[in-house]
């Protein structure tokens, strides 16, 4: 009975403990799909890019609301002053300092609007003042019931308000999908580590394949050398043969978990383990013209070179106002009252206007303003030249892309077919060197014509990944789903 129960507490803690190893120690088996579209988002790098967008979204908001009206409150509760007053005595003429003691308590009620066709700014407020004398026990009222006004420059202030709204309407269109664009560069990371390993493991499989050939033909060859029937100087050649795929083994083993390891880190997981590619889901060819027509609905590229020119044209036009004559104008019109009582304060308020010009005119500064506006133009004009060359480079660059992923659309599967058949013509020319129907250098062409097939293959499936991601990047659309990628990341904004 005793055996029975402890046989059956060894069963129940073996399985514990085994249930708590595969929990802690499971592999994540990820695809490149999940890679790329699902453990994307867990990237820092996405994270404080998601963190910029939030913030150019609430600057716009921001900007929007500053043309709406504004309410403030001023309030000064406590302003308390001790000072000496020289006072005369109205009986004997004489004079005398008094300390005073007051405390002033002020508040008022304000709307500002800024007024975008003018570029001026309106206001209009209600103030109060309360000044208590505690010496001489005096009460003081100053009120403002009403007080208007409104000022602008003279040159400039509307074309400044059309500048700034265009330049923050752009900025705020090209954010999300400066987002997307950065989500798609760390795609294009994950794509390169994740091919990395996928390389590597091909690597491990071939040349723990090779490894067992060329253990079996080490075999052979000495049973041959003992027979005498091959040199020692074959026998050294096939053994070298050996040594040399069971050292690339262990790097690409060491490569391949190096490169896991990169990948984890860049997806922050842990323990994964990639699956193999799957070729067939791209497509088959991608057309230039609709590459194209996507890039010009969604690149933000384009539009960030747009936004260069409207802010080469504001910091022109901002360099041009600040050098030339121009004057501040302000109008303001208010109501005003004194009193030693609170109703009399606003009782027959008396009337107050104002008119100011502020004018700044350059008369004479040996050229400084007129280098000013030249240095403008010169880097207007440098930044246009350097706009017009980026979009020719931008252009030549998708042609190379989609060029080389449709060809490497057509060579992947020859590529893949002659890494089979090379890979197979290595195992009957072991089986050939075997029976002796063949030499050793027969047998090293055919090792190294199932090398570069390999190498060939695995070039190949990078450049197709590569290019087509390239492709998905500057257009952002995805050729598979078909869909714009603002569209398919909606959801994580």
């Amino acid at each position: 009975m005793f055996d029975l129960r402890h046989t059956t507490f060894k069963v129940i803690v073996t399985l514990i403990l085994s249930f708590i190893k595969n929990t802690l120690f499971a592999q994540i088996h990820v695809s490149l799909e999940d890679a790329i579209n699902k453990y994307v988002f867990n990237s820092n790098k996405v994270k404080i890019e998601k963190l910029k967008y939030n913030n150019i979204e609430l600057e716009y908001s921001n900007f929007r609301k500053s043309y709406l009206p504004a309410l403030g409150i001023s309030l000064t509760p406590i302003s308390f002053n001790r000072n000496m007053t020289l006072l005369q005595n109205y009986m004997t003429g004489e004079y005398s300092n008094i300390v005073e003691y007051a405390n002033t308590t002020q508040g008022s009620i304000y709307i500002t609007q800024k007024i975008m066709p003018t570029g001026g700014t309106f206001s209009i407020s209600s103030s109060l003042s309360y000044l208590r004398q505690f010496s001489s026990n005096i009460n003081s009222f100053s009120s403002a019931p009403l007080y208007m006004a409104y000022s602008q420059s003279l040159f400039g202030g509307s074309k400044t308000n059309k500048y700034l709204k265009s330049i923050n309407n752009l900025r705020n269109q090209v954010a999300y999908k400066n987002y997307c664009t950065t989500v798609s560069i760390e795609q294009q990371t994950i794509l390169n580590l994740y091919i990395a390993s996928y390389s590597s493991m091909l690597d491990v499989s071939f040349y723990t394949q090779k490894v067992r050939i060329d253990r079996k033909l080490v075999d052979v060859a000495t049973k041959k050398k003992e027979m005498g029937r091959i040199t020692e100087f074959d026998l050294n050649h096939i053994k070298l043969q050996m040594l040399e795929d069971e050292m690339k083994l262990q790097k690409s083993q060491h490569l391949y978990s190096t490169s896991l390891r990169n990948l984890a880190i860049e997806l922050n997981l842990e323990n994964i383990q990639i699956d193999s590619l799957k070729i067939g889901y791209l497509p088959k060819s991608i057309d230039e013209k609709t590459v194209y027509e996507y890039i010009k609905k969604n690149n933000p590229e384009l539009q960030n070179l747009e936004l260069r020119r409207i802010n080469a044209d504001y910091g022109r036009y901002t360099a041009t106002l600040k050098t030339r004559f121009n004057a501040d104008v302000s109008v303001s019109f208010g109501l005003n009252q004194y009193a030693n009582k609170l109703v009399d304060a606003y009782r027959n308020p008396d009337k107050q206007q104002s008119v100011g010009i502020t004018l700044s005119i350059p008369v004479y500064q040996w050229g400084i303003n007129k280098n000013k506006r030249k240095i403008a133009e010169n880097e207007h004009e440098e930044t246009i030249i350097d706009i017009e060359d980026a979009k020719k480079r931008f252009q030549s660059q998708i042609m190379e892309y989609i060029f080389e992923y449709n060809n490497c659309v057509y060579l992947l599967d020859i590529a893949r077919q002659k890494y089979d058949l090379a890979l197979q013509q290595y195992e009957f020319a072991s089986v050939k060197y075997e029976t002796g129907k063949i030499s050793s250098i027969d047998l090293t062409t055919a090792n190294k014509d199932c090398l570069s097939a390999k190498q060939e293959y695995i070039n190949t499936i990078t450049s197709l990944y590569v290019n087509y991601y390239h492709i998905r990047h500057v257009s952002l659309h995805d050729y598979v789903k078909d869909m714009d990628l603002m569209d398919l990341y909606d959801d994580k904004k």
